[in-house]
């Protein structure tokens, strides 16, 4: 038994070396071809200081999204945005809220995208 083994030691090496390489290779082509968990995502252009404006960034499809943005829990603004395939889109602050308005706490933007997908990003003033 150990004779056949040690007959094959290389047979056996290259194949299982083989198979590996081709079940990652699969694998690497799935997910660079379907980004539809990553398709979109948004951000604070800041996250440390008290300004809210972000921006979006679209990986998938060209599409047109929703957003509002809440201030504890009362929707300030809202509004749809078209952003193409990988375009950035910035959204100043003076943009979200009415100029001189003051206010604190909990600040929550949700985007959301026809196909039913959700973001949110949330800070704290």
């Amino acid at each position: 038994m150990w004779s056949i083994f040690q007959k094959n030691t290389g047979k056996i090496f290259g194949g299982m070396f083989v198979f590996c390489f081709v079940v990652l290779s699969f694998a690497e082509y799935v997910s660079v071809h379907d980004r539809s968990f990553l398709a979109w995502r948004i951000e604070f252009v800041d996250p440390t200081s008290k300004d809210l404006s972000f921006q979006m960034q679209n990986d998938g499809q060209a599409r047109t999204f929703r957003y509002v943005v809440y201030v504890n829990k009362r929707p300030m603004h809202e509004g749809n945005v078209a952003v193409g395939t990988g375009e950035i889109k910035t959204f100043p602050q003076q943009d979200l809220i009415d100029q001189g308005a003051v206010f604190q706490g909990k600040v929550r933007i949700h985007m959301e995208d026809p196909q039913g997908g959700v973001r949110e990003i949330f800070k704290i003033l």
